[in-house]
């Protein structure tokens, strides 16, 4: 399961140096706003991500919560943890430990929300939203490590996926694997997504789920709509 092939390359762009690319995808960073409170940007409220607590949710043995920029690390060794078929599963491709460490590095500056399953402090599954440019459109990407399979975690990730998407204003969500991963195509089955194939690639429409109010994270991921800004200012 993986993000489409535009989205690969701009995080390749940024890990092998393109300034300008980090840059652009930097400006997208806005902070959460609180309940009642006028929209800032980053620059104005710095430490405005401190304010919004996000919620653990326990599953099995251990938890599931948003991973933030300072599990950069946590995430990354768990993509260097993961076997070759589950990499090609997840990235469409052989990818080398040199492509994952920059994947990781480059996770956090492009509009992605990670959800991330953790046991005894390490994590062992992710879940990936990406907003793309008009922000009512995303990609998401799920990734479990071959032991913890068919424990329910993905259903679990993707249930926390869909809730935080509705949350971003997102109406659309496309999940691109390859049609081979039968896994995948049956998870986004049990959403009631749209299947759709294209050139040898299984591509899942879903929309988010509803919810009744605004929610922890509604507020938290209230950071991507850039117009906002103005009209704040």
């Amino acid at each position: 399961m993986r993000f489409s092939k535009v989205s690969n390359q701009l995080q390749l762009l940024v890990a092998r140096g393109g300034n300008l690319a980090a840059s652009a995808a930097a400006k997208l960073q806005f902070l959460p706003t609180a309940p009642g409170s006028s929209w800032k940007h980053p620059r104005q409220r710095q430490h405005a991500s401190q304010e919004t607590p996000c919620p653990v949710i326990p599953f099995g043995r251990g938890e599931i919560r948003v991973l933030g920029e300072a599990g950069k690390s946590l995430f990354r060794e768990h993509l260097m943890r993961l076997d070759p078929e589950t990499r090609r599963s997840r990235f469409a491709m052989h990818a080398t430990d040199t492509f994952l460490k920059g994947y990781a590095e480059t996770s956090f500056t492009l509009n992605t929300l990670i959800f991330a399953y953790f046991e005894e402090g390490l994590v062992r599954a992710t879940a990936e939203l990406r907003s793309l440019d008009d922000f009512e459109l995303a990609e998401a990407a799920f990734c479990v490590e071959r032991d913890w399979r068919r424990m329910g975690l993905a259903t679990a990730l993707m249930t926390s996926l869909l809730k935080a998407a509705r949350g971003r204003g997102v109406r659309h969500i496309y999940i691109n694997c390859l049609a081979t991963n039968r896994h995948m195509q049956a998870l986004a089955r049990k959403f009631a997504a749209e299947m759709t194939f294209e050139a040898g690639d299984v591509i899942g429409r879903l929309v988010p789920l509803q919810e009744d109010r605004p929610s922890w994270l509604s507020q938290l991921l209230d950071r991507l709509r850039p117009e906002r800004a103005a009209t704040s200012a």
